[in-house]
């Protein structure tokens, strides 16, 4: 499956990282994995990490039902967390923002979809110090090299 996760911060951040060719049942699949291996994280960030996908295909149906997934996740978390998502393809943009806007309405997250990483990155920096009073260290100091991005966990 072309998508990982990883705790990072000692769980107050989550990685999740995606790459090549990827459909909205792999998200789906990869979402089922968490919820059925708790405990759930409960951090107050998640980093979306898409930069990497060639395309994505889904549709409107297989986006609500990772929405439902997302909802179920919510339900066995305390924080309202902060997640950003890189999506440098126009269709993994599109699909994120769809995303965006059925999740944030269902779950209470604060959701933002963002081309650029560091933009995404300095986002995330400020929201979580904003509704945490949480200061992240910087992002060289919790997130893996580039290279390891891409590649599935052992």
């Amino acid at each position: 499956m072309p998508i990982n996760g990883q705790i990072v911060l000692n769980g107050d951040g989550f990685l999740e990282t995606a790459w090549g060719q990827l459909s909205a049942e792999d998200v789906i699949s990869f979402l089922d994995g968490i919820l059925a291996s708790p405990p759930v994280p409960d951090p107050y960030f998640v980093l979306l990490d898409y930069s990497k996908v060639k395309d994505i295909t889904g549709s409107i149906t297989e986006v609500r039902a990772v929405v439902q997934r997302s909802e179920q996740l919510k339900k066995q978390t305390k924080r309202r967390c902060v997640l950003a998502v890189i999506a440098t393809k126009p269709v993994v943009y599109g699909l994120s923002r769809m995303w965006q806007v059925l999740a944030e309405f269902k779950t209470g997250w604060y959701i933002n979809v963002f081309r650029d990483r560091d933009e995404a990155l300095a986002w995330l920096q400020h929201e979580v110090q904003l509704r945490h009073q949480v200061t992240l260290p910087p992002p060289a100091e919790w997130l893996p090299p580039e290279a390891e991005q891409a590649s599935p966990l052992p």
